[in-house]
């Protein structure tokens, strides 16, 4: 895919994600700040950084790591927020030392989180499969 195609196909899929936001949010899918457009505006930043580093692992640089919620076995969770590199093919290794070597205070936290992270987990995925689903004439 060139460069330019795979840009626009990127912008075309946050700007997208928007309108998909408020469908997840009337599927009942949280947002941190209560807004699906709110959620998309904050992070509008990190969308932008995120995809020019996408472009460079497309054009070939060898060295781009990126946070990204991707699919990992780091925790007992399906899905994790991780540090990423990425490649030509996407990503290519999800770096586990960012939940190695938490401190106490840390690994309480993140105990506590995880009922709430697996719930809204179990609600994304039921979204995506509910969107995916083909829809009868």
């Amino acid at each position: 895919m060139a460069a330019a195609t795979a840009a626009t196909f990127s912008i075309a899929s946050v700007v997208y994600s928007g309108t998909q936001g408020s469908k997840a949010k009337s599927f009942g899918v949280r947002f941190n700040s209560g807004n699906s457009f709110k959620s998309l505006i904050s992070g509008k930043g990190e969308n932008h950084r995120f995809v020019e580093s996408s472009l460079r692992a497309l054009d070939g640089d060898t060295d781009v790591y990126e946070y990204s919620f991707v699919q990992s076995k780091l925790t007992e969770l399906p899905f994790f927020a991780s540090r990423i590199k990425l490649g030509k093919n996407g990503v290519e290794t999800v770096i586990p030392s960012d939940v190695q070597g938490l401190t106490e205070y840390e690994a309480k936290a993140l105990e506590a989180l995880k009922p709430e992270l697996k719930s809204s987990i179990e609600m994304g995925v039921a979204f995506a499969q509910k969107q995916a689903a083909p829809t009868s004439v």
